[in-house]
């Protein structure tokens, strides 16, 4: 697998698809697997690694109208959090933040905590029935930290492969880039 992302729930339907079909199943990342293919990832009950290869955060991002791009659903809530310490705690006066204030929609703030608890769950529900099924509280840990986007400050960030296995703890393999199978790996991910 080599993916940039997508949408989570189409990941959480591919793993039924293939748990419908295989007892077990291993993930290949050759290169990169972010966002929703490392949920796929999370499914697997191994995954192999090349030697550049990389995971990423779960955290969920948002499609809002006015934004150019996606924005991470932690940082709507971070920020609107930010503006209440500032005005709490640091006393700046409330008026500062009075146009910035007017555009927050509570069904924004609402959507972004729920997206990031779907995230949550769908990590931690995988992970204990498959790649971390020996270390259940490991499997609540991991989910928390690739999906609440506090840990991992950037959707982009690279989780190598020391990273997967002793940061995180999971069930991951690094192919030998001398080896025969990784010859044929990247023979197939380059055609």
């Amino acid at each position: 697998m080599s993916s940039p992302g997508g949408d989570g729930n189409v990941a959480e339907k591919l793993i039924l698809m293939l748990r419908e079909y295989f007892e077990n199943f291993t993930v290949i990342v050759p290169n990169y697997a972010k966002s929703a293919a490392t949920m796929i990832a999370l499914g697997s009950d191994k995954i192999l690694m090349g030697y550049l290869a990389e995971l990423g955060p779960i955290d969920p991002q948002l499609i809002l109208p006015g934004y150019s791009q996606s924005i991470p659903a932690r940082s709507y809530i971070d920020g609107l959090e930010d503006i209440r310490t500032r005005i709490m705690v640091n006393k700046e006066p409330v008026e500062m933040y009075a146009p910035i204030l007017h555009n927050v929609k509570p069904e924004v703030l609402a959507m972004s905590q729920a997206a990031i608890d779907n995230t949550k769950e769908f990590a931690e529900k995988y992970l204990k029935k498959y790649v971390l099924k020996e270390n259940p509280e490991q499997a609540a840990k991991v989910a928390n930290l690739l999906s609440q986007g506090q840990q991992y400050k950037s959707h982009g960030h690279v989780i190598n492969f020391e990273q997967a296995r002793n940061d995180l703890g999971l069930n991951v393999e690094r192919i030998d880039p001398e080896s025969q199978l990784w010859e044929g790996i990247w023979e197939l991910y380059m055609r």
